[in-house]
């Protein structure tokens, strides 16, 4: 298995990755799938000075997860961190180092870009304790909650 930065010919299958695994398994059912606006979000990371698409593929290529990783500035300083826009690994590859490698990946990435830190989001409330202690694991601490306010009505 291993990790690489997608291409511009890669946003197909994160597409349709989402479409068929990520999309279905998140509870945020009360916001449309919109492949479109995924394509644009993925062709702005691919490429980009300052994001990058990680795609984690088994040795055939088949792609089991992927994350999206951005570097930004502090609002209140000129230093930079990186965060995660998200990353997912397919439910039957969570077992064993597939989420870890990718997560080492997100790290290096971060590293690279020379941040104070990378902020990764727990926020699809799919298996949030064992992603928060793979996280823990791997030299990362909670730092607050992700809250969700409705405003539309039509929450579940």
């Amino acid at each position: 298995m291993r990790v690489r930065e997608a291409q511009a010919n890669d946003v197909d299958r994160v597409v349709k990755l989402c479409a068929e695994h990520a999309y279905p398994e998140l509870l945020w059912k009360h916001v449309r799938f919109q492949p479109d606006a995924l394509t644009e979000t993925l062709r702005l990371m691919v490429g980009s000075p300052t994001g990058t698409c990680l795609l984690l593929e088994e040795e055939g290529g088949d792609l089991v997860g992927f994350a999206l990783v951005f570097v930004n500035r502090y609002f209140f300083s000129h230093d930079r961190y990186a965060s995660d826009l998200t990353f997912y690994v397919r439910p039957d590859r969570r077992r064993g180092w597939p989420g870890v490698r990718l997560i080492r990946a997100m790290i290096a990435f971060a590293k690279s870009q020379n941040v104070q830190e990378l902020l990764l989001t727990v926020n699809s409330g799919v298996k949030v304790e064992r992603t928060v202690q793979l996280i823990e694991r791997l030299g990362g601490r909670v730092l607050g909650r992700s809250m969700s306010i409705s405003l539309r009505g039509n929450e579940e």
